[in-house]
């Protein structure tokens, strides 16, 4: 799809003056789960800037599990050269304080997962569930839990951080529970 869609925009900036980018940042997220595209856009957005592309829409849905993908999405849009590990580092400071490490080794293993997939859940079908068994394997689940456990040791002193690692938390446990949806539903529409 990658290749496909470099081709695309290449014909397109042959014949447009000005070409921008209609992106969903929120991919599974518009099912309420937590999807991070960080590593997507730190690859993606640089190549963007050098093809030529001046600008960067994006279609939303609120969610506190999401919110990562805009922000980092509206600093690479301003610059596409920012460093992104020092972005990254400053959100997990300041967003999570004491817990910073933790969660973003959480971030991080969602993030491995992303990448691991070769699934694109972006189609409008009932069988778009059907790449949560593969994505939020237990063995995800359970790095990140781990991880949650950590960040909430970390600052059990701190109540907004920790409703701040309770969405997240929270987010998890639905992904586990669609997971366990998608394998129910599997036999049905697979």
């Amino acid at each position: 799809r990658n290749a496909r869609f470099r081709e695309f925009l290449e014909g397109w900036r042959k014949i447009a003056e000005r070409v921008m980018l209609y992106e969903y940042y929120y991919k599974s997220g518009a099912m309420g789960l937590p999807w991070p595209a960080t590593a997507a856009m730190r690859a993606d957005l640089p190549y963007a800037a050098r093809a030529g592309v001046c600008g960067l829409y994006t279609q939303y849905k609120p969610s506190a599990l999401i919110g990562l993908n805009f922000y980092v999405a509206a600093k690479m849009a301003w610059d596409p050269g920012v460093d992104t590990e020092a972005l990254l580092a400053d959100f997990f400071d300041k967003f999570y304080g004491p817990a910073a490490k933790p969660m973003r080794r959480a971030h991080e293993a969602l993030e491995e997962a992303v990448a691991r997939t070769a699934l694109h859940p972006c189609g409008i079908s009932d069988t778009r569930y059907l790449f949560l068994d593969d994505f939020y394997r237990p063995e995800i689940a359970q790095r990140c839990r781990a991880r949650l456990a950590e960040a909430k040791t970390a600052a059990a002193d701190d109540p907004l951080v920790m409703r701040r690692i309770a969405v997240q938390e929270a987010g998890l446990k639905y992904a586990e529970l669609m997971r366990d949806y998608a394998g129910a539903v599997r036999p049905v529409v697979g």
